[in-house]
């Protein structure tokens, strides 16, 4: 399953672990495993999931690693990998995120084409195969001798990234996110910069930096208040970190706002960021 959400929070508990799905991000979650959602919230929140139909998974992941050359050898790929996802939340990016952006853009516009839907679900397990794949490359990467010992690094770091992206308007410090991933100080920080390339500090400000973009996009909050909602001890720290991340001053970000743009929305603004980013 892959869950998305937009105007808001929706919380999932997983295994023993709540996590918020908001604009920023998008769930996985391997199939068959049991999960709850709830929402809470004053304002609407829009909340968008696909489920996988059983085999889907096998049927591109076949269609992924079999030469051209053999494609006439049988009617269909024959792959039983039994993959597992890495499961928890992910920033948006620019390989999942635009595709699943547009599948639930024609889903809520009323497309009922389940030759379409079929092809397009096709095309977002392929990206998510790509991106599973990329995760692979870094967990590889890591500088341990055993492979299993890097696959549970990693699955302890995702631990660590689920509360940050859930969590981040509270106090967070170094300790606190090493004691969430079971490791200690050191090697937690060690294995945090080696996966993602930032500390966990900076992965937390970027993460407030977004939260705050939104929040002067959409509301009329005062800028005092959407520092206290996303965790910023005062204005100031919301001004340094906002300039910082997002490469702009928050009074020219609600300024923009403000001007007419129909087809706007969160999750555009969070992808045109990154795209803009890289």
């Amino acid at each position: 399953m892959v869950a998305t959400a937009r105007g808001g929070r929706e919380w999932f508990t997983l295994e023993h672990r709540r996590l918020a799905v908001d604009d920023d991000n998008f769930l996985v979650v391997n199939e068959g495993r049991p999960h709850a959602a709830v929402i809470r919230s004053d304002t609407e929140v829009q909340s968008f999931k696909i489920f996988f139909r059983a085999g889907l998974v096998d049927e591109v992941l076949g269609a992924l690693v079999l030469p051209v050359d053999r494609l006439l050898e049988a009617d269909e790929p024959s792959v039983r990998a039994g993959i597992e996802f890495s499961e928890g939340l992910r920033s948006h990016d620019r390989l999942v995120s635009p595709v699943l952006a547009y599948i639930c853009h024609q889903a809520l516009g009323g497309c009922d084409d389940a030759a379409w839907f079929d092809e397009q679900l096709s095309y977002l397990l392929e990206r998510l195969l790509l991106g599973h794949r990329q995760i692979m490359r870094r967990i590889q990467a890591m500088p341990c001798a055993r492979p299993g010992t890097r696959r549970e690094i990693h699955r302890r770091v995702v631990l660590a990234i689920d509360y940050i992206e859930s969590c981040y308007e509270h106090s967070i410090d170094l300790e606190t996110l090493a004691r969430v991933a079971c490791l200690s100080k050191f090697h937690f920080l060690r294995a945090f910069r080696s996966l993602h390339g930032m500390t966990p500090q900076d992965y937390l400000q970027r993460k407030r930096a977004y939260v705050a973009k939104r929040l002067l996009t959409t509301t009329t909050l005062p800028t005092a208040e959407v520092a206290l909602r996303v965790g910023y001890s005062s204005p100031t720290s919301l001004r340094k970190q906002v300039r910082q991340w997002i490469g702009a001053a928050p009074a020219d970000i609600r300024s923009r706002a403000n001007e007419p743009n129909p087809i706007a929305s969160p999750l555009r603004h969070r992808l045109s960021a990154i795209l803009a980013s890289e």
